[in-house]
């Protein structure tokens, strides 16, 4: 038969996109846990326990977890589960620890023997093959690969010349409990014994560091060393100490005792300690700051038994109640739990000293500094709770649009301004000051004012009523100077004699205007509700981008430019980004989709609806972050991490050609007749499969070939 040989080249191309401070606000830099992006697995998504002991990952990608009920694997396309039922090696369902050895073997420790899963095939170790006890606690390996089990009767390592266990038979080991292990820097066997304490194995013999046992309070339980070659360990009483280089006393990192037992200790590609404890939940050690996190937090259990870092630096935690898997995501949402008065949040700013200020629908006023947060209310001389526009003049003054007048707080004391001062109208939506430092106000009415001589004037003096009879939102000079108002009857042009007004009759997608931004090259977008974004044009024509043209949403409240020019949007469903280079292509061309990324729950955002028609409604920090309110807190992104994307890795399950099973491999001799290739594959995704798109290249390695977008995530089929 006729064989043709050639290169077979299969790659995957990932092209979408799966008690605190109030100085969280200001310049924390690490979040607490409950701000983390959040998934929990249970029995009930297909664990075969919720309480589980041991949690690791594989070379593959793929999660092992050891449970009381068994063992599972699992990826994104769901759990295998092992014990009694798949193979008669499982005398014990509960299994205490999983480690994968160098040659992909997965070792289980149970209570009734060590099994190892090789290519399909079980092998049980109990103490016919020289384990010192049925009852195996921890697994570790050294970095020659070599595999070493803590059991209840002492200390043995894998033997693979002989297929058995090696026991290590000193007086030191001999019949102890083995509590936990590590190696430290110099590659010896620190070993934590209930009957002996610590005891170091160099691989000839076994010593007792009589001044670390001497010195520790209590039994350890936890042993770690860091990737800068510090040992740790955690105590029975809920102590960490740092037991290298002792000279008179091992150093308490921990500043105390956490009144439970510390059951595992790793760290964060930072730096940051976790600690899992077996009671009272888990424990992050940082600069000097010590934070606890519990079920509250996010936690599926308050028992912690096993916890790790992925390489894309997502945390699991195996508890007595699930697992869950923790991820830094884009965006942190600020709520009541932080301090503010409502969740229902709406103007927000930040002043010109990095205070944050917050504007809410029936909590008030809140001003977020470093030392806490202060609420203005009706009780301490807001005319109202109903709070919209804010604006911090050039005199550090900070004006406040209420529901029943316009507030001005100069740092020590609150002005208000009503009908006395010459407001036609006690609802007022926005307030501004111009390059002439002109404090203007708008209110409902379509009345637009501006403050001279302690009192405000209407704008429109030659006439008893305004262009329009409606809620003035947004007031803004353009940096040529012309003053623009939004209002929900159109787009105002004021001159100085007069005003433009433009509505759907002058080619405005929509009448009801609710924000107006210019962007960095001097355009100007008006955002409408529910008829889309306008780009004015020089000749005072508008370009519309509607929700068939890709947005998400026809109501967006406000439009944000990030430090790369990018665009960010807040709408009526949510939050979502535009490459700065797609929405110049579509305004030039007018035709196609526009890409969107809108982003959800897998990215930090709790809740996707945002508010708008007040101005700011959205604000660009001196950081960089850009906050938007919503109905549930204020949400604050931050662009930078909107590249740092999790390109999920993809087992590839099994080739078939021409229907029929293919061995896996790079170089394949495929018959002349081929007429069908399959592969069939899982992307190892945990966090949100709905937002990955995959595309695959197939062709000669030498060359550039062409991409093309699947329509599965889980099967190739060329024909």
């Amino acid at each position: 038969m006729k064989v043709i040989s050639f290169l077979f080249i299969l790659t995957l191309l990932f092209t979408g996109f799966v008690e605190m401070k109030a100085d969280t606000f200001i310049n924390r830099t690490e979040k607490p846990l409950h701000q983390y992006v959040r998934v929990v697995w249970r029995s009930a998504n297909g664990l075969p326990h919720s309480s589980v002991n041991a949690i690791i990952q594989d070379k593959e990608g793929k999660i092992w977890t050891g449970t009381d009920e068994g063992a599972a694997s699992f990826d994104s396309s769901g759990f295998k589960v092992y014990d009694r039922s798949v193979d008669e090696s499982f005398l014990s369902n509960r299994i205490t620890a999983v480690l994968e050895g160098n040659d992909g073997t997965i070792w289980m420790g149970t209570e009734a023997g060590l099994i190892a899963l090789r290519n399909g095939i079980f092998t049980l170790y109990d103490k016919a093959k020289g384990i010192p006890s049925p009852v195996v606690r921890n697994l570790i390996k050294d970095e020659n690969g070599k595999i070493w089990v803590g059991t209840e009767g002492g200390l043995a390592f894998y033997d693979d010349s002989k297929d058995e266990m090696s026991v290590i038979e000193t007086d030191e080991l001999q019949n102890t409990n083995i509590a936990a292990v590590t190696f430290d820097r110099n590659g010896t066997l620190v070993i934590s014994t209930e009957e002996k304490g610590i005891v170091e194995y160099d691989g000839r013999k076994t010593t007792i560091p009589e001044k670390i046992n001497n010195l520790l309070s209590s039994v350890v339980t936890a042993l770690f060393t860091s990737t800068q070659g510090q040992t740790f360990a955690g105590t029975i009483t809920g102590e960490i100490y740092n037991i290298s280089d002792i000279t008179e006393k091992p150093v308490r990192v921990s500043g105390g005792s956490f009144g439970s037992a510390v059951s595992v200790i790793a760290q964060e590609k930072n730096g940051s300690l976790w600690a899992g404890l077996s009671r009272m939940g888990l424990v992050r050690i940082s600069d000097e700051t010590v934070e606890r996190f519990d079920t509250i937090d996010g936690l599926p259990g308050k028992s912690v038994r096993d916890i790790f870092f992925d390489d894309s630096g997502y945390l699991w935690v195996a508890t007595d109640d699930g697992i869950a898997m923790f991820h830094d995501g884009i965006f942190s949402t600020y709520t009541t739990r932080e301090g503010l008065s409502s969740n229902m949040t709406y103007g927000i700013l930040e002043d010109g000293k990095g205070s944050l200020w917050v504007g809410t629908r029936g909590g008030g006023l809140n001003w977020i500094t470093e030392n806490g947060v202060k609420k203005f209310n009706e009780d301490n001389g807001l005319p109202s709770n109903l709070i919209g526009g804010l604006h911090e003049d050039s005199f550090e003054n900070m004006w406040i649009c209420t529901a029943n007048g316009l507030a001005k707080w100069n740092g020590r004391k609150m002005t208000v301004y009503t009908e006395k001062q010459g407001l036609p109208a006690r609802v007022v939506g926005a307030v501004y000051e111009d390059s002439r430092k002109t404090i203007w106000a708008g209110t409902m009415g379509g009345h637009i004012l501006m403050l001279k001589d302690g009192r405000f004037r209407n704008f429109f003096k030659k006439s008893r009523s305004a262009p329009v009879n409606s809620m003035v939102r947004q007031i803004y000079e353009s940096r040529s100077g012309i003053i623009w108002a939004a209002t929900s009857e159109g787009l105002l042009k004021l001159k100085k004699e007069g005003y433009d007004l433009y509505t759907e009759k002058d080619g405005l997608s929509g009448d009801s205007v609710l924000s107006i931004y210019e962007d960095n090259d001097g355009n100007l977008w008006i955002t409408t509700d529910d008829s889309g974004i306008n780009v004015l044009e020089e000749d005072e024509k508008f370009i519309h981008i509607r929700s068939k043209d890709g947005l998400p949403s026809d109501t967006v409240f406000s439009i944000l430019q990030d430090n790369n020019d990018d665009f960010w949007f807040s709408s009526s469903r949510g939050i979502f980004h535009i490459y700065k280079k797609d929405l110049l292509q579509f305004a030039e061309k007018k035709e196609g989709k526009i890409p969107v990324r809108m982003f959800g729950q897998s990215d930090g955002i709790r809740k996707m609806e945002n508010t708008g028609g007040v101005y700011p409604s959205s604000f660009k920090r001196k950081n960089g972050r850009l906050l938007f309110p919503s109905t549930g807190g204020l949400i604050e992104a931050d662009p930078g991490k909107l590249g740092n994307i999790n390109v999920p890795s993809v087992i590839i399950r099994e080739v078939l050609v021409n229907a029929k099973t293919h061995e896996k491999q790079d170089v394949a001799a495929l018959p002349y007749d081929t007429s069908q290739i399959e592969v069939r594959f899982t992307p190892l995704n945990f966090i949100k499969n709905e937002s990955i798109a995959f595309a695959y290249s197939f062709g000669r390695k030498d060359k550039e070939n062409e991409w093309k977008e699947l329509d599965t995530m889980e099967m190739i089929t060329l024909r």
